[in-house]
C-alpha cells in the first residue's frame, strides 16, 4: 500500500494499514490528509470514516477544510467521528463548515456514510 511511504517518519513504522487504518495517537494533519488521499483514489473504497481524538498535538481545525478537498475532489462520502462533541467543539466546527457531517458514536457516523452514499448519482 502506498500509503505507508507518504506517512510522517514518526509513525511508518507503528501504523496499523489494514482495514481499519490505524496512524496512531502520534499522527499529524498531513497524515491523516494523505491517507485519505490514497483511500479516496481506490475504486473499492465506498467512503472514508475518520475516527479523530483531537487531543492529539498534531491535529489542528484546518483538518476539516483539508479532508473536505479530497471528500469533493474523489466524489467520495467522507464523515469524521468525533467522540466526546462538547469538549472539542472547535475542531468540530471546522468539519462542519466546511460540510463534513460530525458524529459522536460509530454508529451515527455508518449511518451517516450509508445515507450519503444513497444519495450519490448513478
Amino acid at each position: 500500500m502506498e500509503i505507508k511511504e507518504q506517512l510522517s517518519s514518526s509513525i511508518q513504522t507503528i501504523a496499523a494499514l489494514g482495514n481499519p487504518i490505524d496512524l496512531t495517537g502520534s499522527a499529524v494533519d498531513d497524515d491523516f490528509v494523505r491517507a485519505a488521499r490514497e483511500l479516496g483514489r481506490l475504486p473499492e473504497i465506498d467512503a472514508i470514516i475518520v475516527l479523530l481524538l483531537p487531543y492529539l498535538p498534531g491535529i489542528t481545525s484546518d483538518l476539516g477544510a483539508r479532508l473536505s478537498q479530497i471528500s469533493r475532489r474523489e466524489n467520495k462520502p467522507l464523515v469524521a467521528y468525533v467522540p466526546h462533541v462538547e469538549k472539542y467543539r472547535m475542531l468540530i466546527e471546522g468539519f462542519e463548515l466546511n460540510r463534513i457531517p460530525v458524529s459522536s458514536s460509530i454508529e451515527g457516523a455508518v449511518l451517516m456514510v450509508e445515507a450519503m452514499r444513497r444519495c450519490q448519482p448513478c
